[in-house]
């Protein structure tokens, strides 16, 4: 998973939102009961910071009430939950993921929280293998950029999806345009050492060009295809919280992991220099920017 996966979104959820998370492989950080609990521990800060984007999701994919909805890569059912209840007691919500482990806490979320209207299912994205026309929207947050076989996981999921259905995804924009994840890997990919395959906070901003992620959407058979952006900042009340957040989560441990001895702390020192040019006061305020890409099935 990332998810969205969702990069530390990651994800990563995939694998994913998703940073980064739900499709990630079955040996990832995020298939294990730890890295599931990573996970759900920064469940508030990450619904924060993915607010924006989650709204413009279920909007352009047309989800309301009584609607049936498929999520890739749903992690530990940040997003599900909300789409359950949007969706009310007429509608289903059906959260697929690769990491079993995360899937457990979606659904001990959803007892929890007295929703009846959700399940689950353990698989990739590429191999979902749903009824057709059987739902009438699909959602994926921060997943796209696990998926192996990105082709064919969205040939599946517009054949699960009626005639008139909507799918709509996101994914990181320019590491550029999202300093808590680009800095760090500018920083270690500055010392020549980012490995293939790369780590997954590395491979989350692997479609952060939309019109090449449109493009793929249009060769799978969506029609009507578009990109729009969304504000996904983050804020932390100190450089301090945001140095310990990054070190103690999963993503950025194995990033960093890459460097050794003195290079890896010379690498946080330099990665906390460049944090500090987003300080407001005592705050600090990093930008962010996700891309998020519909299309409908034609039928």
């Amino acid at each position: 998973m990332v998810g969205d996966h969702d990069a530390a979104e990651l994800h990563a959820s995939c694998r994913r939102d998703s940073g980064m998370i739900a499709g990630m492989s079955a040996q990832g950080a995020w298939s294990t009961p730890e890295g599931a609990a990573s996970w759900e521990a920064s469940a508030a800060q990450r619904q924060q910071a993915m607010a924006e984007t989650t709204e413009l999701l279920l909007s352009l994919a047309g989800v309301g009430p009584g609607s049936r909805v498929l999520e890739i890569g749903a992690g530990t059912g940040d997003v599900a939950l909300l789409v359950a209840r949007r969706v009310g007691p007429t509608g289903t919500v059906l959260a697929t993921d690769a990491s079993e482990a995360m899937l457990e806490v979606a659904a001990r979320n959803a007892r929890e929280a007295r929703i009846a209207n959700l399940s689950t299912r353990t698989a990739r994205a590429e191999d979902l293998d749903l009824p057709p026309s059987s739902f009438d929207a699909a959602v994926s947050r921060n997943c796209l950029m696990f998926v192996n076989d990105l082709p064919h996981a969205l040939r599946g999921v517009r054949s699960a999806l009626r005639r008139g259905g909507r799918l709509a995804a996101s994914v990181w924009g320019p590491p550029e345009q999202n300093p808590f994840h680009g800095v760090p890997i500018a920083t270690v990919r500055r010392r020549g050492t980012i490995p293939t395959p790369p780590p997954e906070v590395v491979q989350a901003f692997s479609l952060s060009d939309g019109e090449k992620v449109a493009a793929v959407f249009r060769a799978a058979g969506f029609t009507g295809v578009e990109v729009r952006q969304a504000r996904a900042g983050r804020a932390f009340a100190s450089l301090d919280e945001a140095l310990r957040t990054a070190r103690e989560f999963p993503t950025f441990v194995a990033l960093l992991g890459i460097l050794a001895g003195k290079e890896r702390d010379d690498a946080w020192d330099e990665i906390a220099r460049e944090w500090g040019r987003f300080s407001a006061g005592a705050r600090i305020e990093f930008p962010g920017q996700q891309l998020v890409v519909s299309g409908q099935n034609p039928g």
